[in-house]
Order: structure tokens, then C-alpha cells, then sequence
């Protein structure tokens, strides 16, 4: 029994406890390490920093799919940039709306380590006859594609490495080339908590590149500060048009409205960062388990 430090913030660091080392590797482009936690399930790290844990990845992957999905009237393509883990793939096939949905990851290791260690987040996603998987660098496919997408969701590492290049102007410039008009990109952008400064620049980019851009907020406690920014784009503000058919864990029309109202509760700088466009404020009930007060 040992434990890992994940250090990513030069002020703010956690520490987890591997009560099983599952899997580790060197791959051409990072660190994979894979290992048991007691209260945190199956835990994924790419170079030392958290990816998904089974305690609380579905907060995630299912917020960051279906705010997307909801904005757009009728999604039927889909794009994922990262997402080696099959999280976000979970969450897309059981929209059967959705007809194309293709996954590009740089590092084909992380693809190959969590479909065999990683079962309870895929979920046999990678099997669907609807999902085409690309290893290829996520900014270079883009930038050469010529296909359109109705929804890219960009399931990106933090900002360093490699994970920089899917933080840039020109990266954002691509995802719109490459979505339809109606398209939603929605993409993590980190705590705006422990990162105010460095969120700012990326949102800066961001609306460079699109015309509508928009955040909410999602509570996932091992992401360092337990608040993680999703970022909206598009040539329109992303309002939610919709509700997904099938029941999940975390998300509902509810919390997708909730989480607008908890990132302006939380969010260091009032009026830096946009809220997300859809029911007035006053007019949702935020569930309990998300009221900061």
C-alpha cells in the first residue's frame, strides 16, 4: 500500500491513497497509471494528475455530454477530442438519436489500458456500431478534417504537455470550422477557483474564435478543488432546447439549469465569467445537493 501526490497546482496539492496498482506504463506520451482506492473505486491518472475515478467520473462525463447535447435541437453527429476512457462514449451511445460518433486520442495506450481495466466507465461503449476510434493527435485531425460534427466535446487533460494544444485560438478556430451551424462545442476548462488567471486567457481564446460562449460549473470532488468549469460555444448562445429520453445518475434539466446558478455562486470574479443562457434566475429549484449556502 502507497500513495500518489497529485501536484498540479503549485499551492493546492491531494494525495491517494493505491490500496492496488492495477496498471502502469510508460506510453509514447505519458504516464498511465491505473489502481484501486477504497472510497474512490478504480482511479485513472495520465502523468500524475486524476482523470476519472468510479466514485464521481459519471458527474462529469454526464454533464459534460448532455449540456451539449441538450443545447442542440437535433444532434446526430458527434465528436470526441481525448477521452480515452470511454466516459463521454458511455454517455453518447445511449443517445439513439445520435447516428456517427467518432473518438480521437493521441495515445492509443490509454485507449487500449482502460477498455480492459476501465469496464464500469466505458461500459462497452467502444463496441457500438455507431463509434469509429481515431489515435491521432486531437488539434492535427481537426485542422485536417473536412467532416462537420453537430456536438465536439473536448475531454482534454489540463493544459500542459500535450494537452496545451487543446487550449488554443487556433484549436477553437478549427472546432468551429468543423461544426455544423446549429453545433455546440463544450469542452472542461479546469477551477476557475485555482486557476482564475489561466481560465481567463482560455476563455479570452475561446471567444476569439466563437461568437456565443457560456459556463456552468459541475461538482466533482477529486478534480483539485472539487468544482470543474465546462465551457459552451456555438454561433448562438447554447440555451437547453431539450431532455434526454433515458434516466441518468447525475444529470437532469434541473441541474443543467443548477449548474449555471452554482458557477455564479462560486465564481472568484462576478461577472468575469458567463453564466449559462437558459431559465431565469429565480425560476429553478437547485437541488439540495447543490446549494453552497
Amino acid at each position: 500500500m502507497s500513495w500518489v501526490r497529485e501536484a498540479y497546482y503549485p499551492s493546492w496539492q491531494q494525495s491517494l491513497r493505491v490500496d492496488r496498482e492495477v496498471f502502469r506504463r510508460q506510453s509514447a506520451h505519458q504516464e498511465i497509471l491505473i489502481f484501486d482506492n477504497a472510497d474512490l473505486g478504480r482511479v485513472l491518472m495520465l502523468d500524475g494528475l486524476v482523470q476519472a475515478t468510479e466514485r464521481d467520473e459519471f458527474i462529469y462525463h454526464e454533464s459534460l455530454v448532455n449540456l451539449a447535447w441538450a443545447s442542440h435541437p437535433a444532434a446526430r453527429r458527434a465528436l470526441v477530442i481525448g477521452g480515452g476512457d470511454g466516459g463521454c462514449l458511455r454517455e453518447l451511445v445511449r443517445h439513439a438519436d445520435l447516428e456517427a460518433i467518432d473518438l480521437v486520442e493521441i495515445d492509443g495506450a490509454v485507449i487500449d489500458a482502460s477498455r480492459r481495466y476501465l469496464p464500469s466507465i466505458h461500459a462497452g461503449a467502444f463496441e457500438d456500431l455507431r463509434v469509429r476510434v481515431v489515435v491521432d493527435d486531437g488539434a492535427a485531425f481537426l485542422e485536417r478534417s473536412r467532416e462537420t460534427y453537430d456536438l465536439i466535446l473536448v475531454d482534454a487533460p489540463d493544459p500542459v504537455g500535450a494537452g496545451a494544444a487543446l487550449f488554443t485560438e487556433a484549436f477553437y478556430q478549427a472546432c468551429r470550422r468543423c461544426l455544423e451551424g446549429s453545433g455546440v462545442l463544450a469542452a472542461q476548462f479546469g477551477n476557475p477557483l485555482l486557476d482564475e488567471d489561466g481560465q481567463a486567457r482560455s476563455a479570452a481564446r475561446l471567444a476569439m474564435a466563437f461568437p456565443a460562449v457560456a459556463f456552468a460549473l459541475a461538482p466533482v470532488a477529486t478534480y483539485l478543488g472539487g468544482a470543474l468549469a465546462i465551457a459552451l460555444a456555438g454561433e448562438r448562445p447554447p440555451i437547453r432546447r431539450r431532455e434526454p429520453t433515458h434516466v441518468l445518475r447525475w444529470y437532469d434539466a434541473q441541474r443543467h439549469d443548477g449548474m449555471r446558478l452554482l458557477g455564479a455562486a462560486l465564481d472568484p470574479s462576478p461577472g468575469a465569467v458567463p453564466h449559462l443562457p437558459g431559465l431565469a434566475a429565480g425560476t429553478v429549484a437547485v437541488p439540495q445537493a447543490m446549494r453552497t449556502h
